[in-house]
């Protein structure tokens, strides 16, 4: 394929997990507000502890309910974005590299040129530095 139509297959990719990560967000926390407001209408909700194997009282489940929005959601929502992200990226840097390998060929050559030019300076440093009396 060609390199506008593989970035553009990515692009969609990454918008199609966008949107998903977009919706478990906005669902879940419709759900834990759903899960708060019974709480707080102090009806049971039968959410089971899994340490005790005890129901989860209506008041504690209220504030378990606001801390995992609050908190754990949104550091999870943030975490997979971030991941979107990375994938973007390095989605984009395979498919150029992929596209022009030439360009990655002639830039190792002159990383590697860049190398033995400093080489060579550390080399000539060391030598000036012990012939030079203290």
């Amino acid at each position: 394929m060609a390199l506008p139509v593989d970035v553009r297959d990515l692009a969609a990719r990454i918008l199609t997990r966008l949107d998903e990560a977009r919706d478990f967000y906005l669902h879940t926390r419709q759900a834990w507000r759903v899960v708060q407001q019974i709480a707080h209408e102090n009806r049971s909700v039968g959410i089971v502890d899994t340490a005790t194997g005890q129901e989860v009282l209506a008041h504690d489940l209220e504030l378990m309910a606001q801390r995992y929005v609050t908190v754990h959601l949104a550091e999870s929502a943030f975490k997979g974005i971030s991941g979107l992200l990375e994938d973007w990226i390095l989605g984009l840097a395979r498919l150029w590299l992929a596209a022009y390998p030439k360009q990655l060929v002639a830039a190792y050559n002159e990383v590697v040129a860049v190398l033995r030019r400093a080489e060579g300076c550390d080399a000539n440093q060391a030598s000036d530095s012990s012939s030079t009396p203290p």
